[in-house]
This record gives C-alpha cells, structure tokens and sequence, in this order.
C-alpha cells in the first residue's frame, strides 16, 4: 500500500554495498571475492534490466546499453585480479556505471516529472500520466484563483486562513494560498483534532476565516463505527447549521466571522 516506506532501506543497503565493495575490491585476486563481484555486477545487470522492461517505450536502448556493459563488466570481474591496475580500474567504472545507470536513470524521470496524489511512484510516466500508487484518490484539491486570493486576503489576522476536512484537502489550499490551513480530523477526517468545542472556541476567538466544504476523504465525513471519531464530522455540521454557504471558484466556504445564522 505505501511502497516509498522502502526508502527506510536506504542507508543500510548503502552502508552493506559501501562496505562489501571495498573488502571485496581489497581481495580481488582472490577466486571468491572475484566471483562475488561478478555475480553482484551480473545480477544487478539484470534486474535493472527487468525493471526497465516494465515500461517498454521508455528508453529502450538503456536496457540494451546496460545488458551489453554489465555482462562484460561481470565476465572481466571473474579475471580482475590478473588485469593492471588501469584496466582493472577501467572494468570497475564499466561495472559501477552498468550497476547505477537504471537507477540514475529513474531518479531524473521521477524528478523531472510532476506527480500529484500522496503515494507517487519512481520511474518515468506510464500510460500517459506520472507513475502513482493510488492514482488520484489522495490528490490535493487545485482551487482557482478566485479562492486563492480570498485565503490570502488579510491571511495575517488569522492563525488558520481556513479549515478543511482532512491533511490532503488543507495541503491544497495551504500550497496555493501560502497561509496556513487547518487540516481538521488529522489525515482522513477521523481523528479527534479539533474537537467541535475546540473549533468553536477557535472561531469565537476569530482565529480561523473560513470553513471549506471540500470532498470526502477516504472516511467520510467523520468515523464509521469503530473506526475513529465523529469530531469532524459534527464539525461540518455545526459550521452547515450555523454560517451561510457561498461559492467562489466552485468550491463552498463559509465565512466564519460573519455573524451565525441564528444570531
């Protein structure tokens, strides 16, 4: 479900390759350590091969590149210990570069791409869009600039230029605005984060401008049974029993400090 958590892995697979590749270089002459490198050289040759083969049209003279390099690479690290020191040092840049290149190459891409939505993946555009692990369930909301420009309107009078269901949601307008937004209900809505009397002392203490009535994120609005709070969701009510509704950008807000409607 969150395939980028494997990032964690980073710095130990780095500090095991740092590691390794030395003592393994520093023992070359040996059968053993010759092997081992050949066969790291080899089969990192090809699975950045089969990786690369997932997205066909990307490339595809990359993959030839690094299967013709990294199999050479890995036949001369079987005789490495016999070569001089230039050209063994020739065969190791040929094997770093057949190692490195599929994942320098997915780096760029991924850089080089805008991606939207919470859960991205690596590697260059597939079927016409940005790699992304739950497409755009979890994007962040675009507003236009009608909404943009009334969220930044007087934004330093306020500690929250609005409230928003949901982290997701607030990122959008907090990105587009640059004020901060409240992201009410944690991550999916369903957090206790305000509580109702919480946010109305919020308001009564005019520290926040505007409700936004976004989507649902992936819990609704508020909790089902057993799975979170309602919090949010009696929020969202009290705001829709309480303030008057307006539209701009096509998105919903309500003014909250303009005076309740039962007041």
């Amino acid at each position: 479900m969150h395939p980028y958590y494997t990032v964690a892995l980073a710095p130990a697979i780095a500090a095991l390759v740092g590691i390794g590749a030395t003592l393994l270089w520093r023992n070359r002459s040996e059968l053993p350590a010759a092997t081992a490198l050949a066969g790291i050289v080899l089969v990192s040759t090809i699975l950045a091969c089969v990786l690369l083969a997932r997205t066909d049209d990307w490339l595809p003279w990359l993959r030839v590149v690094i299967a013709v390099g990294g199999v050479a690479g890995a036949v001369l690290m079987l005789v490495i210990g016999r070569l001089n020191t230039a050209t063994a040092r020739a065969v190791a840049c040929l094997a770093v570069l057949a190692s490195l290149a599929a994942p320098a190459a997915y780096s760029i891409a991924t850089a080089a791409t805008p991606h939207t939505g919470a859960i991205p993946s690596t590697g260059p555009t597939s079927h016409g869009g940005p790699r992304m692990g739950f497409g755009g369930l979890l994007d962040a909301p675009t507003p236009q600039h009608g909404l943009t420009a009334a969220l930044a309107a007087d934004a330093d009078h306020y500690t929250w230029v609005a409230a928003a269901m949901g982290s997701n949601n607030a990122a959008g307008y907090q990105l587009a605005s640059g004020a901060p937004v409240m992201a009410i209900g944690g991550f999916n809505g369903t957090d206790p984060s305000p509580t109702l009397q919480e946010f109305q002392r919020y308001v009564a203490d005019r520290q926040v401008h505007y409700f936004i009535r976004g989507r649902m994120m992936i819990g609704g609005w508020g909790a089902t049974a057993g799975s979170g709070s309602h919090q949010a969701a009696d929020i969202a009510q009290w705001v829709e029993t309480h303030y008057a509704p307006t539209t701009i950008g096509g998105t919903t807000i309500y003014d909250l400090t303009q005076p309740p409607k039962n007041s």
